[in-house]
């Protein structure tokens, strides 16, 4: 049957309407654009090669933005750009791309671009309804503090540490106008809504106003010079607002700069603020709340409590119904602006993650962050579940050797058990002084605990009682661990000497001294006939326990070593270094064997699988790459499959090693 020419036309017409309202509809990208049509959990989206996973979604480091629609949220975090659904709170997807934080992020008027600044210095173009990377914008020298984009979308204005404002086009990628030079910070820029003026100041300087076209300065506006809050524009560009002078938050006349009112009196210290779609209020947010200010009257509307950190970033839906407020608690939260109520709770983002430890079967991975949380990550089934264990910031974490209890040390102060089976804190020990590592003895019965007032306390962890004062150090004790026989303690400090001590006397039988820097980790060989340490002096060495000499020194990494392990047969030495290397030693000779490295700018803490075994291969065999950040931790998995890696940037990696 022949069909007629002009129906095919039609049908064919009609086709493309379909599957362009699809993808303006539907589309999602998952991750890496390559993802797009592969739905993942999301922490398998936008992985570097080698990496099964990543858990946690890294700190909260920016603003937020809602889309023109209002129906995403994106976040700028450590890691990426994360959008959000902002109805479901369900992640849609992740950016990936920038080489440092992100600092800012910014949805274009027609919501079809997201731009993102970060400490790497560049911005970046992504296609909001893909995901993928279309632009670099280059040229700051220093990091990126702020962008907003003008409302037709053809220009980009940026704020940068480097003290300039520049202004970009968005279809060329090319910088238009340099608006200012100066020493200090620009912290924020925004455009007017009528784009005819651009909005800024500079950390120690007043608000600026310049015009949009010509790029002359109009006029200076008087704010508090200390405040690194942003200025926002009322939605009829008539009115600025940031913070007063007096700490307030004040509202000025665009056209003339003269001051038309404050705003109450706010609590605690101004960190963003921004009109309502109405221009009826001002949100601020502060310390640890969002407030609301109706601008005519000048009172104080509600407030919305909630948040347990410093205010990141606060925006107001299109709508002007809901407010979305992130914090560097590591939530996102969505308030009902009629009655305050949360509505809806962003989770998963957390920060520094300063330790990584396995249970002794393997299951579980214990992370500590200084967000005042462990937590407690499983993935037998494949997608990943995590506890919390809450109350304070862990330096160290660790497993007892039965598995039955985890134990940290924190900058509090304090030493704290928890029950690994039922997530209940067991007990609190208090110290004199911040606790950055922990070390349990082979029979689980006594708890090391390294402190900053250069003492080594010995604790029973039946009754929580202190057994023993080590008392010898100068410096601070940064690293500690038994010998394998469990006669002896060894400890490194920031004295730069290594000592051993008598488990039963409390007696120092030797002291190693050899190192010109701190000493940040000590490890035992399994036969305890070698003890291993590393230092800020960028060397490992090797000393010889028994006849209490120096047996090696190990250079190669080009800054301070923070991480020392022996593989479980002793054949390999393992350090990790500020430089962002993994190194692997021959631990009979001395010599190279293989070099882990990528984009890594710091490793403070590696350890090894009880069945490893040598892993001679050739130097720099594989890259990992994948931090923003520097690794704090890496930990093999007792079945020395996988490799744990946390990182300050909140987030824990699984490493494929086979």
């Amino acid at each position: 049957m022949r069909i007629a020419p002009l129906f095919k036309v039609s049908l064919v017409f009609v086709c493309l309407l379909f599957l362009l309202s699809a993808i303006g509809k539907g589309a999602r990208c998952y991750g890496n654009s390559k993802d797009y049509e592969n739905p993942q959990h999301y922490t398998k989206w936008g992985l570097p090669e080698g990496v099964t996973s990543r858990w946690g979604k890294g700190s909260i480091t920016g603003n937020i933005a809602y889309s023109p629609d209002g129906t995403q949220i994106a976040v700028a975090s450590s890691i990426g750009i994360w959008i959000y659904d902002a109805n479901t709170g369900a992640e849609i997807s992740l950016l990936t791309g920038h080489t440092g934080n992100v600092t800012c992020v910014a949805y274009s008027p027609d919501g079809r671009m997201v731009a993102s600044g970060s400490r790497d210095r560049t911005i970046r173009l992504w296609n909001a309804v893909t995901g993928e990377h279309e632009q670099t914008l280059t040229g700051h020298t220093g990091i990126i503090t702020s962008i907003a984009i003008d409302p037709d979308g053809g220009t980009i204005a940026s704020g940068s540490e480097d003290g300039t404002i520049r202004l970009w086009n968005v279809v060329s990628a090319r910088q238009e106008q340099v608006l200012t030079e100066q020493k200090n910070s620009v912290t924020c820029v925004a455009y007017s809504p009528d784009g005819k003026t651009v909005a800024s100041k500079h950390f120690r300087g007043a608000f600026r106003v310049w015009d949009a076209v010509s790029s002359s300065e109009l006029r200076t506006l008087e704010g508090r010079r200390e405040q690194y809050a942003n200025v926002a524009y009322s939605p009829d560009s008539r009115t600025i607002a940031g913070v007063h002078p007096d700490g307030r938050i004040g509202l000025w006349d665009v056209l003339t700069g003269t001051g038309v009112r404050t705003l109450g009196t706010h609590e605690g210290t101004i960190k963003r603020v921004a009109y309502s779609p109405d221009g009826g209020t001002v949100a601020s947010g502060s310390s640890r709340a969002v407030h609301l200010w109706d601008v005519v009257t000048g009172s104080k509307v509600r407030t919305l409590y909630g948040h347990t950190a410093p205010i990141s970033g606060i925006a107001y839906s299109p709508d002007g119904t809901t407010i979305a407020s992130g914090s560097w608690d590591g939530t996102v939260r969505l308030w009902e602006v009629g009655t305050g109520a949360n509505v809806q709770m962003l989770e998963g983002h957390t920060r520094f993650v300063s330790s990584v430890a396995y249970s002794p079967d393997g299951r579980t991975l214990a992370c500590g962050s200084h967000d005042r949380a462990i937590r407690l990550w499983s993935a037998m089934a494949g997608v990943p579940k995590v506890r919390k264990l809450e109350g304070r910031s862990s330096l160290g974490v660790i497993y007892s050797p039965d598995g039955n209890t985890i134990a940290s040390g924190s900058w509090d102060g304090t030493v704290s058990f928890w029950d690994a089976v039922t997530d209940k804190k067991k007990r609190v020990l208090e110290a004199p002084d911040s606790v950055p590592c922990v070390a349990y003895s082979l029979d689980g019965e006594i708890l090391a605990s390294g402190c900053y007032d250069r003492s080594i306390r010995l604790w029973n962890t039946m009754t929580g009682e202190e057994t023993r004062k080590l008392i010898g150090h100068t410096g601070i004790i940064r690293s500690l661990m038994y010998s394998p026989d469990g006669n002896a303690l060894a400890s490194g400090s920031d004295d730069g000497t290594i000592r051993l001590w008598n488990t039963v006397t409390g007696v120092t039988v030797a002291t190693f001294d050899g190192h010109t820097g701190g000493i940040n980790s000590v490890a035992y060989s399994p036969d305890g006939r070698t003890l291993a340490s590393g230092s800020d002096d960028n060397t490992v060495r090797q000393w010889d326990v028994v006849r209490e000499v120096s047996r090696c020194t190990l250079s190669g990494h080009a800054s301070g070593v923070n991480s020392v392990v022996y593989s479980p047969d002793g054949n390999t030495l393992a350090s990790g270094s500020s430089d962002g290397t993994i190194r692997l030693w021959n631990a009979a000779t001395g010599t190279p064997k293989r070099i882990l490295f990528g984009r890594l700018l710091e490793v403070t803490s590696i350890a090894d699988s009880p069945d490893l075994g040598d892993t001679a291969t050739g130097i720099r065999r594989r890259k990992f790459i994948g931090y923003t950040l520097g690794v704090t931790s890496v930990a093999y998995s007792p079945d020395g499959n996988t490799l744990a890696s946390g990182c300050k940037d909140g987030t824990v990696f699984l490493w494929s090693i086979q």
